[in-house]
């Protein structure tokens, strides 16, 4: 039988020990250049995503209000807005009646499950339905109205949705959930403009930390976290740092069944899926919002002209 460090050494060609030598210095040098940025901006979105931003909501508010007067809102769609504006994130449920929303779910399982139209992950630990809005217009309605009163008062000005995705999360064997990301189930913040929203939307029952939940800090608890010199880079945390990201005094989950919602600012707060165990996975739907000019418009004009999904296209070749 062949020795298991001997085993190893086969395995250590000069290839992956250059790309591993690589990879340990890109972190370093991604690890050093952010750590002013993070600082200063109390996020690990990047400084391209952060300069300018507020300023140019401010902008926005100002050319929207001059044009459009007050923003008419409920006082439910003003607390929810002052809780996204707060904490980074608000929670609803669902609002539609249980035979359509299981309907609907019979079909985004049908298509995802269809291998024409859905796409694997490159580790093939997600599967992506291509062209979501195209092949089931019916989730369309799932971005409702409660749901853009709630942005549009959030952002006081017209918002434009960026990408509409459908994916499903399966479980992965034998990985270190902290250390191993197969799916963004390290905690991040997400590399875009840091003035964007996500709007997540389950499409299955039953979501809870063992079967997949989306887990996350609040805008306040994020700040503190990233601002510590423990959380040196995604991929290198010290071990405090890995304590503190999954202490459950902090720690949130997004919990529930077919058809909640939570909309979360994902530049402001740590964010991370959970990995579902054995025999479960989770199917989600989100919409990627960002404040814009003009008028506010209805959901149908807003999901009317969806630009083409670039990481979907990027796994397509």
């Amino acid at each position: 039988m062949v020795p298991m460090s001997e085993m190893k050494k086969k395995h250590l060609t000069p290839s992956r020990i250059m790309r591993g030598i690589y990879n340990r210095l890109k972190v370093l040098i991604e690890g050093v250049f952010s750590t002013p940025v993070k600082i200063c901006y109390a996020n690990s979105a990047g400084l391209q995503n952060n300069f300018g931003e507020k300023r140019r909501l401010k902008r926005l508010q100002k050319d929207f209000l001059l044009q459009s007067g007050q923003i008419p809102a409920s006082q439910s769609t003003t607390s929810s807005a002052q809780s996204l504006q707060q904490d980074g994130y608000c929670t609803l449920p669902a609002s539609f009646d249980r035979e359509t929303l299981l309907n609907l779910q019979q079909r985004v399982a049908e298509q995802i499950e269809n291998s024409e139209l859905s796409i694997y992950s490159p580790n093939g630990a997600t599967r992506f339905l291509l062209e979501p809005l195209d092949n089931i217009p019916e989730l369309r309605m799932l971005l409702r109205e409660e749901i853009c009163a709630i942005i549009t008062s959030y952002y006081k000005c017209a918002f434009r949705v960026e990408s509409v995705r459908v994916w499903r999360n399966y479980h992965v064997p034998d990985i270190d959930t902290e250390k191993d990301d197969k799916f963004s189930n390290t905690f991040h913040h997400d590399n875009c403009p840091v003035l964007g929203l996500r709007v997540f939307v389950l499409l299955s029952d039953g979501v809870n930390r063992e079967t997949g939940a989306l887990r996350f800090h609040d805008k306040n608890t994020s700040k503190n976290i990233v601002r510590r010199l423990g959380y040196f880079h995604r991929e290198k945390l010290t071990k405090s740092m890995r304590q503190r990201l999954i202490n459950p005094a902090t720690l949130k989950f997004f919990e529930g069944n077919l058809g909640d919602v939570c909309i979360c600012n994902t530049q402001e707060c740590l964010h991370a899926a959970s990995v579902p165990k054995l025999g479960t996975y989770r199917d989600m739907l989100q919409f990627e919002i960002y404040p814009t000019d003009g008028s506010v418009k209805a959901a149908d004009e807003l999901l009317a002209n969806i630009p083409v999904d670039k990481a979907l296209l990027t796994m397509r070749g």
